[in-house]
């Protein structure tokens, strides 16, 4: 599991994770943005009520939240498929039914938790700059050499800034984060699971050797 303020790398790590270790990657902001954006289910008043909730920038309901990871999980280690989470779970109820589930699962020894480590002022530069890739989800982080990139470096999709994006949607998920994610944390934390802390503010590639050699 990774966790950290909105724009702290989250995804990006965990991608790198993929590419290294072969693990499925559930992003779950992203699974519920794909399922509350679903045409198919658009009439769903469950998943209309879930919709308007993510498109303010605010937390979804928790036992729909967690139903969808119960699923996955069960369905990943039936199939025998290691799993990394980026920024789950989001509020300590969720926290609790998950690692009960992925304890059920692989076994506590083989979980491991990290938080990166970024500021506020940090968090929001790169979220509100960041582009996300149509095709394959990868963020783009921003930076000089990537202003005027127009398609994803991994897949050659396009590129697109998400509404959601903006300073004042991501001062409400920071807040968010402080009153509702951090006691999760803490939850995972004293759980027992390998737990460590690591400087997001550095250049992704150096996040991700620190990263990998606590693994």
């Amino acid at each position: 599991m990774i966790f950290g303020k909105p724009g702290s790398g989250k995804s990006t790590q965990a991608y790198f994770f993929v590419d290294k270790f072969g693990l499925n990657h559930f992003d779950t902001g992203k699974e519920i943005e794909k399922t509350v954006h679903d045409p198919v289910l658009a009439n769903d008043p469950v998943i209309r009520r879930e919709r308007e909730i993510f498109d303010l920038g605010l937390l979804n309901s928790d036992d729909w939240v967690i139903g969808i990871f119960e699923r996955s999980i069960q369905k990943n280690a039936s199939e025998g498929r290691g799993m990394i989470f980026s920024g789950s779970p989001r509020r300590l109820k969720e926290g609790v039914r998950v690692l009960a589930a992925l304890e059920k699962a692989y076994g506590r020894n083989n979980i491991y938790a990290f938080v990166l480590d970024v500021d506020d002022d940090t968090a929001i530069y790169r979220n509100i700059r960041r582009r996300i890739c149509k095709n394959c989800s990868r963020s783009v982080v921003w930076k000089p050499e990537t202003v005027n990139l127009k398609e994803c470096l991994e897949c050659s999709g396009s590129l697109f800034k998400r509404p959601l994006d903006t300073e004042e949607i991501m001062r409400k998920r920071l807040q968010e984060y402080a009153n509702e994610t951090m006691p999760a944390i803490d939850f995972i934390k004293k759980s027992g699971v390998k737990f460590f802390n690591v400087d997001g503010g550095k250049e992704p590639n150096e996040v991700f050797v620190k990263l990998s050699s606590l693994v």
